[in-house]
């Protein structure tokens, strides 16, 4: 184990190895499989790590900010500093004092059961692969292996869940590529995004949501670093679960929009898509959640009749690209002929409306869902929900959201709409009031934040920008003052300005001599001044 810093799978980075027992560990590493573990030194200290780490049921010892920053992202802590990179050596030099240039790249998720100390003074761990939780649900759908149909919805509903989330994520990315520009965030890629984009790789598909998710947090926290995102790869090493890491990465994505660049929600780019994402995310779990009550049912019936009410409101719908997909129940005779359309599936695979035909076009505007008698409509949202559960027509909800242009005064309608129906998450019992508080941008982690600038994940140091900042001014000052007495001493004397270094060393020999001789003339003044009060 290296302990450094975190790494999530995909990463690159040059070490400068100088340390004995890592030097040691280096030459282990290149005469056996090149492979080793790369743990944060910010989350677990490598002092104490075996005393953290004496059982499989031990974790590390957690600190107050970062307790407090993984409670407001809803991660668990359970099993906190087990979750680390498995890296390989790609290429390596060793110097001629003895030190090793190591290019290395993190390859996978790592959970370490147990670990020991080597007699090189090095941690030596017995690890294993991680393999996202929810992986395994969705795998049931690829291989069709399912033993029955209650096997079958329950991974239709991871299904459903993921899609939504990694939507969400999809969206606040797109925000944040637009609205994080320039050297200011981006001084490292000379400011400009793509080179960014360029230099992390291309996107996995979002067949793929543990690499697409690993693709995300690479952009954000890159290598070398930009100050646009809070810190996240560690909490997000820590977590095991798909879905819990796309809820982080979204949260992040708001906290470093907010918080960071302090970019008002108001005037971000998409922001109706966004809230409509973010809405249809928490209704999710409203509509999930079996109601204890006679009062939830009413209140998840309530919300059931708002969205069927909006998905016979879309504009059109695409039953051509679905005539496959059907989700009438069986032996229901469709009396149109229509093949229902799916709401489950990615925008990617919508046809593209600009290279339709006129009559196609004309035919997609006249086709709604109100257009066909109830029977119709109402049988395939119940085999919608029959098949995905009711969190399905969250989905649904936001397919037919984000068909609606941004600035579209309707979705702005329905979004306040829905919003009606969202739990707050600050106030337990409560209804949401309004965006700050449904994309949790609470007080709470702002303290949080400026308190704790190096815990855990957050790195994003303002002190540091505010003295920098300071530097520069005092610095321009400065060249402006020197410069402009050099100018003075060839005005008086040489009668020509020649500027560059010749200027410039004539300023600082007169500011060095203005300031010597002000000295002297305080150093005078007060050895009069406390004369006077001597003799007095």
């Amino acid at each position: 184990m290296f302990f450094l810093e975190a790494l999530v799978p995909g990463q690159e980075v040059t070490l400068n190895v100088f340390e004995a027992k890592y030097k040691v560990l280096v030459r282990r590493c290149l005469s056996g499989s090149r492979k080793f573990l790369m743990m944060t030194n910010e989350d677990s200290n490598e002092e104490h790590y075996l005393e953290d780490l004496e059982d499989d049921d031990a974790t590390a010892a957690v600190s107050r900010g970062v307790a407090d920053g993984y409670g407001l992202t809803d991660v668990d802590l359970a099993q906190f500093g087990r979750f680390c990179a498995e890296c390989q050596i790609v290429t390596c030099q060793e110097l001629v004092d003895g030190r090793f240039l190591v290019r290395i790249r993190a390859m996978r998720h790592v959970f370490v059961h147990s670990a020991v100390k080597d007699p090189s003074g090095f941690i030596v761990a017995r690890c294993s692969r991680v393999r996202d939780e929810i992986d395994a649900d969705l795998s049931v759908l690829d291989n069709r292996s399912f033993k029955d149909d209650s096997e079958l919805r329950k991974a239709n509903a991871a299904a459903v869940k993921l899609e939504l989330r990694i939507d969400r994520v999809l969206e606040l990315f797109d925000v944040w590529v637009a609205m994080t520009i320039g050297p200011r965030w981006l001084y490292n890629y000379g400011g400009s995004m793509s080179q960014l984009l360029q230099a992390v790789g291309p996107s996995p598909r979002r067949e793929s949501p543990s690499d697409l998710a690993w693709w995300i947090v690479r952009v954000l926290n890159p290598l070398p670093t930009i100050d646009g995102t809070i810190e996240m790869r560690s909490i997000c090493l820590n977590t095991s679960h798909i879905d819990t890491r796309f809820q982080v990465i979204a949260q992040m994505l708001i906290y470093s929009l907010s918080l960071v660049q302090r970019i008002n929600v108001r005037d971000w780019t998409k922001r109706e898509h966004v809230v409509a994402v973010s809405v249809c995310n928490e209704l999710f779990a409203v509509l999930s959640e079996s109601p204890s009550d006679a009062a939830g049912d009413l209140r998840r019936e309530r919300l059931v009749e708002d969205i069927y009410e909006l998905l016979c409101d879309v504009d059109f719908i695409e039953h051509e690209a679905y005539e496959g997909l059907r989700i009438c129940p069986p032996g229901y005779e469709d009396p149109q002929g229509v093949a229902a359309k799916s709401f489950l599936l990615e925008k990617s695979k919508r046809p593209d409306p600009s290279k339709q035909t006129d009559s196609k076009k004309a035919q997609s505007e006249q086709t709604k869902w109100s257009d066909y008698p109830p029977p119709v409509f109402d049988a395939v949202m119940d085999r919608l929900i029959w098949e995905h559960g009711y969190g399905a027509l969250a989905l649904a909800a936001w397919r037919a959201l984000s068909d609606y242009e941004c600035g579209d005064p309707k979705l702005k309608r329905w979004n306040e709409r829905l919003l009606a129906h969202c739990p707050s998450s600050i106030n337990v019992g409560t209804r949401v009031k309004d965006t700050n508080e449904l994309l949790r941008l609470s007080r709470k982690f702002s303290k949080c934040l400026r308190r704790d600038m190096r815990c855990g994940f957050y790195k994003f140091l303002y002190l540091f920008d505010l003295c920098r900042m300071l530097v520069y001014l005092v610095y321009r000052v400065l060249v402006l003052v020197i410069f402009a007495l050099g100018f003075l001493f060839e005005l008086a004397f040489d009668r020509e300005f020649h500027g560059g270094h010749r200027t410039a060393a004539r300023g600082l020999f007169m500011a060095v001599a203005i300031g010597a001789a002000s000295g002297l003339f305080a150093r005078s003044s007060l050895d009069a001044y406390l004369g006077r009060v001597r003799s007095e």
